[in-house]
């Protein structure tokens, strides 16, 4: 049989820094608290994983009070974690899990085998179909081991079981939940998890502490606070004014916000998320959507790039499918071009060449930055559409219900893989799928059976490839939250684990009027203020570069497809020595200011002539003057090819 067993070694000292491993005797007790700015309205359902959603933001909640035999853990996508071990029978129809001793839910009873089968059964979230129509059984062996019979073998089992795919691997207590029932449970969870909770204010916030009897390392946070704030503005000024220490999900000018303060930090997220347009209506012979050339046309009619730049700050790079390409299997291709022209002559190909009509676009909130730039590009080719903004929990409510027509922008940012997305949204039996093809869903199936990896990928491929021959969908972006640290965090462990953008801070200042603590990591640093490089040249700038709202010109493109920004010019404090590349040059006076804020020298040597050059510049370097000079020029001749 096939043994899974916890990493050893070098990863060993990592997950002690990470508080994920029993700790050493003398660890200090947990302190401070840490708030959270939220960009949603957290839910009581949140507190329960039977129901959980296809969507990755409920997780920041499931994981901190609850856990599960194997979830997603620093460096793997899939860990033991209730679970010390688990192996796999080599016909692939037995799973079979063993439980660590000693494990007690926040209640004092301890978790048992029991609690792991009433969890999977009970489980009635998204992928559930997929789950009961392939576990034949949960056998309970003894209080500490457990098994799970497939009716055949199904290569996924352990990717929709033990990551965010679905919460069907998060165990509850049976006996509580039993004798409080359903809403008691919600109003007043108990897990099993690094946190406990403490209270919930509807539409304010949930409050969390931590749970001493974990049996992992304790945190060091003894108090989480997450509060619901659906403005993003409001974030910003709650970091900025020290009300909160991480702000999530920050839309384009929000994020320009705190990239712009040298006291916070802006992260992105490098979790399995993508934003696309759902065609509802595509199967329905009566609606224009069924024809494949309106559909085309929308592909054709959206900048994919400038929604980017606008919304996401150059992070998200342009998607042609709506399976994120940090998945496995994954299909690994080009967005389809932004061609208004096209876009057009499609219209008048289906019959519409005065454009119609297409009523509402509801964008996913509170991204509303993308939707109202989609918007925007459909009119300017014909397609009529008004943006209607719409509460998050609605939202999905309309979506699981299939109540939501026409067109919407949508997106889903939990785990898994290729297969997972495709059976949640491709497969026509799945929960959120709006129809489907009969062959489509014969290759799906015949891949769930698949064990060989390669064949496994060439159909999954196949899968992906027809949903992009058919236009099943219009592909946006793959996205990547942006989210503000404030300056007392000294260890966010936002991204340390895999697919997972939520993970709650290791170390908080006090907010007793403790001083803050400075970290010399990496993460911690404002780009502004750190890390920042001089434009390398201002003519790399592509010439259809549009100054849009939270758009940089100075963004370079990584191999990734990712944007990230390259400041043009660092403080003058750390200004380069011409003469040794590898220092910084000190001591720039910071009072002499130029344009665009940086600092001109007080005195040059003594060389008049110097001095005067250096103020005919603004108070910028020869590099940096010339750089400005070429991104002024293509500036130029970009606003007259506009003008033509």
């Amino acid at each position: 049989m096939r043994r899974h067993r916890p990493v050893a070694g070098s990863l060993v000292a990592a997950l002690l820094t990470l508080g994920l491993v029993a700790p050493a005797a003398g660890q200090p007790a947990p302190a401070g608290e840490a708030v959270m700015a939220w960009h949603v309205t957290i839910s009581p359902t949140w507190f329960d994983p039977s129901t959980a959603p296809p969507q990755i933001t409920p997780f920041g909640i499931l994981y901190a009070l609850h856990d599960a035999l194997v979830k997603p853990l620093p460096n793997q996508k899939m860990g033991a974690s209730l679970a010390e071990s688990w192996t796999e029978s080599p016909d692939g129809l037995v799973y079979e899990f063993k439980l660590r001793r000693g494990l007690r839910f926040h209640n004092g009873d301890p978790v048992t085998t029991e609690d792991v089968k009433f969890s999977f059964e009970r489980y009635k979230g998204t992928g559930a179909k997929e789950l009961q129509s392939r576990v034949q059984q949960v056998e309970i062996v003894d209080p500490l081991t457990v098994r799970f019979h497939l009716k055949e073998p199904w290569p996924d089992f352990m990717t929709f079981y033990g990551t965010t795919a679905t919460a069907a691997g998060i165990v509850v207590p049976k006996k509580y939940l039993t004798q409080v029932g359903e809403d008691a449970f919600r109003r007043h969870p108990i897990g099993a998890g690094p946190y406990r909770y403490v209270s919930h204010t509807p539409g304010v916030d949930v409050v969390l502490e931590a749970y001493t009897g974990h049996w992992r390392r304790v945190p060091s946070v003894k108090r989480l606070i997450m509060k619901s704030v659906s403005d993003g503005n409001t974030r910003v000024a709650m970091l900025k004014n020290g009300e909160a220490d991480i702000a999530y999900a920050l839309d384009g000018q929000d994020a320009e916000n705190v990239r712009r303060d040298p006291r916070l930090t802006l992260l992105s997220s490098r979790h399995a998320s993508i934003f696309w347009i759902e065609f509802a209506e595509q199967w329905d012979p009566k609606s224009p959507w069924h024809d494949k050339r309106l559909r085309l046309a929308v592909n054709h009619a959206i900048d994919r790039k400038a929604i980017n730049d606008a919304a996401c700050l150059g992070f998200c790079p342009p998607a042609g499918v709506i399976v994120p390409r940090v998945m496995d299997f994954a299909l690994q291709v080009e967005p389809p071009a932004y061609d208004p022209a096209k876009a057009r002559q499609l219209l008048a190909e289906a019959g519409y060449p005065r454009g119609f009509d297409a009523g509402d676009l509801v964008p996913i909130p509170p991204f509303f930055t993308a939707g109202e730039s989609v918007v925007n590009y459909l009119n300017a080719v014909g397609l009529r559409v008004r943006m209607r903004p719409m509460e998050r929990a609605t939202f999905y409510a309309a979506w699981r219900e299939k109540k939501l027509r026409g067109i919407f922008l949508t997106a889903a940012g939990n785990s898994g893989n290729a297969a997972s997305r495709v059976e949640a949204f491709m497969y026509s039996q799945g929960a959120y799928a709006y129809g489907g093809y009969p062959d489509l869903d014969d290759l799906f199936l015949q891949q769930a059976r698949e064990r060989d990896p390669r064949r496994r990928e060439t159909l999954l491929h196949r899968i992906q490839q027809l949903s992009i021959e058919r236009v099943m969908f219009a592909p946006v972006m793959d996205f990547r939250a942006l989210m503000g640290v404030g300056p007392r965090v000294a260890d966010h462990a936002i991204n340390v684990v895999p697919m997972t953008p939520f993970r709650p801070t290791k170390t908080c200042a006090s907010r007793t009027g403790d001083k803050e603590p400075r970290h010399e990591g990496a993460d911690h640093r404002s780009p502004r203020r750190h890390g920042a490089r001089q434009l390398r040249s201002a003519l790399a700038v592509p010439a259809d570069h549009r100054r849009r709202r939270g758009h940089d010109p100075r963004a370079h493109r990584h191999p990734d497809g990712a944007a990230r920004l390259r400041r043009a010019r660092p403080p003058a404090s750390v200004r380069r020595d011409p003469a040794h590349p590898g220092r910084r040059r000190r001591g720039v006076d910071r009072r002499a200011r130029g344009r665009g804020g940086h600092a001109a020298e007080r005195r040059h040597d003594g060389d008049p002539a110097r001095h005067a050059a250096f103020v005919s510049r603004g108070g910028r370097s020869d590099a940096a003057a010339a750089g400005h000079a070429r991104l002024a020029a293509a500036h130029r001749g970009l606003q007259g090819r506009r003008g033509e």
